[in-house]
C-alpha cells in the first residue's frame, strides 16, 4: 500500500475539465493518477503540476519502470490546457483511424 503520496496542486481543476469533457475518472494512484474513461475507452493519466520543478515533476523509479514496461497508452499532463490539447489529438486520432466506438 502506498502511503504519503503527494498530489499536485492542479488536479482537482483538471478532473474539473475530465469531467466536463465526459470523462469518467477514477483516482487509481498506481500505476498513475487517474483512470479515464470515454465512449468505451479507457485512458492512463498521470497528472504533474506544470509551476513545479522538474526534479519534483519526475516519475518514482517504480513509475519509471512502469512506464518503460507498459504496451498500452499511458500519458503525463501538467495543465489544463495541456489537457484539452491532449483530448483533441486523441479523438482526431481515433476519428482519423474509423475508430469511434459508442
Amino acid at each position: 500500500m502506498r502511503r504519503n503520496t503527494r498530489v499536485d496542486n492542479n488536479q482537482k481543476e483538471i478532473v474539473k475539465v475530465m469531467k466536463k469533457l465526459g470523462y469518467t475518472v477514477e483516482d487509481i494512484k498506481w500505476p498513475c493518477d487517474k483512470l479515464l474513461g470515454k465512449r468505451g475507452l479507457n485512458f492512463l493519466i498521470e497528472i504533474k503540476n506544470e509551476d513545479n520543478s522538474p526534479s519534483q515533476k519526475k516519475l518514482t523509479p517504480k513509475q519509471e519502470k512502469f512506464h518503460e514496461n507498459w504496451n498500452g497508452q499511458i500519458d503525463i499532463i501538467e495543465s489544463v490546457d495541456q489537457f484539452i490539447a491532449w483530448d483533441k489529438r486523441t479523438w482526431e486520432k481515433f476519428v482519423r483511424l474509423g475508430s469511434i466506438i459508442d
